[in-house]
């Protein structure tokens, strides 16, 4: 199944115990995922694929990037609305026959 382009209707959901990175400014003022380990998830969270455009670069790292809530990413205290899940630990449904 393909992400939905809506930006505002969250499609998937990341579950509980997902290790995430928050986002940090690089080069470029390109959003890259923190050099530093992240939280590990204590609740679900509605997210959908971010597009390239979001992130001003294409993603080559082993990390994916997610657009979550304005709401989740206040909670989370991140710079943008953008947690990035290592591509081997993503377990979203849509995902798993890519």
């Amino acid at each position: 199944m393909k992400m939905k382009d809506n930006k505002h209707t969250p499609t998937s959901t990341l579950p509980i115990g997902t290790e995430i990175r928050t986002s940090e400014i690089g080069y470029y003022d390109f959003w890259y995922p923190s050099a530093k380990a992240g939280p590990i998830l204590k609740e679900a969270i509605k997210v959908r694929e971010a597009t390239n455009s979001e992130l001003r670069h294409s993603t080559g790292t082993d990390w994916t990037p997610f657009v979550v809530s304005l709401e989740v990413a206040s909670t989370l205290g991140l710079p943008i609305a953008i947690v990035w899940v290592r591509k081997e630990d993503i377990n979203i449904p849509e995902r798993r026959n890519q």
